[in-house]
């Protein structure tokens, strides 16, 4: 949210009402626009602004509550789907990221949500983790986004990168080359191959 990242923003850099207020006209749009488009010329009156956003879509119990819900929807993940396991490691980060940045630390500790998040693993990464809980002190969501991580990172590496279908591209280009040829032929003066001295071909 455009109003989120403007508070952040502010308190990490230190900027100005007459910025944020800048900022705050090109990043908001539509029905949040409309709330407040007649303080946003008006740069003291950012703070305020901020507030009425955040108190109309920045309660961070619903932020959160869509992450968690987006990650309920998520398919099981499976062995052979690499790219799918690295946006799940994605998700738990953010959804992580959104507890400690929010406050809500008693979320990190739930084991009801972890083992939500086990049971999408596939069943040799839930071997895994198992052996990874036996040996750590401390089994929450944050040991459980670190542990992911690192098995995102080995998948990031052995992932292989996206075809290109090069000969596509080829056909393409050489359309293009052979069209720009014939026309290139067309617009040449076609002149009359008849013997200039006998007048005969």
């Amino acid at each position: 949210m455009a109003f989120w990242v403007t508070k952040q923003t502010t308190k990490m850099c230190g900027l100005t009402n007459e910025e944020n207020s800048i900022r705050l006209r090109q990043a908001l749009k539509d029905k949040a626009k409309e709330r407040v488009v007649s303080q946003l010329s008006i740069p003291s009156l950012v703070p305020q602004i901020i507030k009425t956003l955040q108190m109309i879509y920045g309660r961070p119990e619903q932020i959160l509550h869509l992450q968690i819900n987006k990650i309920r929807n998520e398919p099981a993940l499976k062995n052979d789907k690499l790219e799918s396991l690295i946006d799940f490691s994605v998700m738990v980060n953010n959804l992580c990221a959104t507890m400690e940045a929010s406050d809500l630390f008693k979320h990190l500790n739930s084991p009801l949500l972890l083992q939500e998040l086990v049971d999408k693993l596939p069943p040799n990464l839930k071997l895994e983790w198992a052996a990874f809980r036996v040996r750590t002190p401390t089994i929450n969501l944050i040991s459980f986004q670190e542990w992911l991580s690192e098995i995102a990172e080995r998948a990031c590496t052995v992932m292989p990168l996206k075809h290109v279908d090069t000969n596509q591209k080829s056909t393409k280009n050489n359309y293009h080359m052979n069209f720009h040829e014939e026309d290139n032929q067309k617009s040449l003066p076609k002149y009359d191959k008849k013997c200039l001295i006998c007048h005969g071909n």
